[in-house]
């Protein structure tokens, strides 16, 4: 399926309102003639779905036996129903648009808003067809929602640089997070090229200190980087209670991780090992220590770091 590349709210408005009629073919025959498929393993699922006392999505299915990614399934189905899959890394959203949904509302959904049209909020989603989603944004907002489709990692990015607390015209050294001495060294030569490469690229790094920098606002004692199936989820500690924050595409997980152990003074060619680290963070010259556990799990490496304020005897915060 076309990937369409827009910039503005006039490229949305123009693309959906040359859209066609909804379309009328199959979610198999659409996977089928994009490669993703066979029609054996289409003739396979739809009998496991005959067969199961309880009724499952075909989409879900093909899913859960590892047959497509939901990634693919979501675009599938944006074609299956017309709806155009579009390109987010060059979007310049307006903040008036942007205060239609509440950032919390956001994060929650993973939504994001791009423009208005006829009194309708177009709206960027993963899933088309994510009813708990369209509902709340129509609840919240007392508007329709129209919907265009895109990858999670870019609904991911864009987010965090639009809802993240954590201004991104401040200069990086304003909001310092360096290794400290006595962490664990490690090898210079041990690294990874290409992982190296991502970690060190803006997109991370901002990532990584716009979940700091929030984790610090919020008073939160712990952040909690978890891998799941398909994504990775973002947790607090706040109060002693584990608080949800946001989902991550999954392909921000392995850079994400991979920049906190250069933090922590890892080595980030160790995967299959638990490792150990320490860093310190300063904003307007207060420090807070972290220490730094990343342990190996069956959908890659999860991060837990730990907060604690110099300025209270190095307790959590």
């Amino acid at each position: 399926m076309e990937e369409y590349k827009v910039h503005d709210a006039a490229d949305v408005v123009d693309l959906l309102n040359h859209i066609g009629p909804l379309g009328e073919r199959h979610l198999g025959e659409i996977l089928i003639e994009e490669g993703q498929i066979t029609e054996e393993q289409l003739e396979k699922v739809l009998d496991d779905q005959r067969e199961s006392l309880t009724y499952h999505h075909l989409g879900t299915m093909m899913v859960e036996e590892g047959l497509i990614s939901r990634e693919q399934l979501h675009i599938a189905l944006a074609h299956k129903f017309n709806i155009p899959y579009v390109s987010l890394r060059e979007f310049e959203i307006d903040d008036n648009v942007l205060s239609k949904i509440p950032s919390d509302l956001a994060l929650q959904y993973n939504v994001l808003p791009l423009a208005e049209n006829d009194g309708k909020l177009i709206v960027a989603i993963e899933n088309p067809l994510d009813w708990d989603a369209l509902d709340a944004i129509r609840f919240n907002t007392n508007r329709s929602a129209e919907v265009v489709v895109t990858s999670a990692r870019d609904i991911s990015l864009a987010l965090n640089r639009h809802y993240s607390e954590f201004d991104e015209n401040t200069p990086l050294d304003e909001f310092e997070l360096s290794p400290v001495s006595g962490a664990n060294a490690f090898e210079e030569e041990s690294y990874e090229d290409d992982l190296e490469q991502q970690a060190m690229q803006k997109p991370v790094v901002r990532l990584l200190n716009a979940i700091m920098w929030q984790a610090v606002r919020r008073k939160a004692s712990d952040i909690n980087i978890r891998p799941e199936k398909d994504r990775a989820s973002v947790y607090y500690r706040i109060d002693g209670v584990l608080q949800f924050v946001r989902t991550l595409h999954k392909s921000l997980l392995a850079p994400l991780v991979s920049r906190i152990k250069i933090t922590g003074r890892m080595n980030i060619a160790e995967h299959r090992l638990p490792q150990d680290g320490h860093a310190r963070l300063v904003k307007d010259k207060h420090p807070i220590d972290l220490r730094i556990s990343v342990m190996p799990t069956v959908h890659g490496e999860s991060a837990v770091i730990r907060l604690l304020d110099k300025e209270v005897g190095l307790r959590p915060r």
